[in-house]
């Protein structure tokens, strides 16, 4: 019993509270997926002006935005892939063992086009993002180094004309 609820209990402190994925906690997650095998896709998913979402149309409007992400995340990628919220609107994956542009092109633009369709009740806005992504070895093994990696082409699309995607190259 005890272990039962101590194992709940970690379980619960990794997971975000509003989404169900996965927190910042993944971290060390990946970092130990890493180690097994330094293949992976790394991911990050910013939504573009969220903040107009919130301010516009409320926080209860922003929160079924952020739910809606985090299940079309959930349907994209794989049962074992790691789905992270690591910030109010921003989203981290990874997919373990494979490196392949062609693979994290084809999953930027299912994600791109199934975020178009999430509905903001009582409103005619889209939803878009910008994704940066990063692979494993050639950007980085560990959560750090990918994740600087994914946030500077992330950034480089946002800087450009948010709603993109963009693959780190060293």
């Amino acid at each position: 019993d005890q272990r039962g609820r101590e194992q709940t209990l970690r379980q619960a402190a990794l997971a975000d509270a509003l989404t169900g994925v996965y927190n910042r906690g993944v971290e060390a997650l990946i970092n130990k997926q890493l180690e097994k095998d330094p293949r992976g896709l790394f991911f990050m998913i910013d939504l573009d002006d969220f903040k107009m979402v919130n301010d516009s149309y409320g926080h209860a409007a922003g929160d079924a935005v952020l739910i809606n992400v985090a299940q079309i995340l959930r349907e994209v990628f794989r049962p074992n892939d790691m789905i992270a919220r690591v910030g109010g609107d921003e989203f981290a994956v990874f997919m373990a063992g494979t490196n392949d542009p062609t693979v994290a092109k084809n999953k930027a633009a299912t994600i791109q086009s199934r975020i178009e369709r999430v509905y903001i009740h009582g409103s005619e806005q889209l939803i878009s993002a910008s994704i940066g992504a990063a692979a494993s070895p050639q950007s980085g093994s560990t959560y750090d180094a990918l994740t600087r990696a994914a946030d500077q082409a992330m950034y480089s699309i946002k800087r450009n004309s948010k709603k993109g995607f963009a693959l780190h190259h060293e």
